[in-house]
């Protein structure tokens, strides 16, 4: 998953800068290239924050599942068993705070920048679907 954030970020800057990154990416506007690079920004930030999040999670089912594994061998063994521990992660509330701020700000940015790259592309091409003006899917 981070790996797919570093990828999203760098196709984002490629975008940005006009290099030709794939010939599977159509030609558009550099006005709707700059939006649609908000929009790709957005996914790369909630991206990393869904990797940061699926970390602690996997980090919490271990230390869970080896506090279960000792407990039923201290218990096999005659010996009194720890408490178990939670599966979701006890991250600081702090932390916890600004990521999830952070992802509703991108989430924020997502929504509103995918909207006005549509409106955009749709005033500059003089149609609604402006992906048929561009040729986007011939071949």
């Amino acid at each position: 998953m981070a790996i797919l954030s570093i990828l999203i970020l760098t196709v984002t800057v490629l975008f940005l800068l006009r290099g030709h990154i794939l010939p599977m990416i159509p030609p558009m506007p550099y006005t709707s290239v700059v939006s649609l690079s908000f929009v790709l920004f957005a996914i790369a930030v909630l991206v990393a924050i869904g990797c940061i999040y699926f970390g602690a999670f996997i980090r919490q089912w271990g230390k869970a599942y080896l506090r279960f594994k000792q407990n039923i061998m201290a218990q096999a063994n005659g010996n009194a068993p720890l408490p178990a521990l939670s599966i979701y992660p006890q991250i600081h509330l702090k932390v916890n705070r600004r990521l999830r701020n952070i992802a509703l700000f991108a989430l924020l940015i997502l929504v509103a920048s995918l909207t006005v790259t549509i409106v955009i592309s749709q005033v500059q091409s003089g149609s609604l679907g402006f992906w048929h003006t561009w040729h986007w899917f011939e071949k």
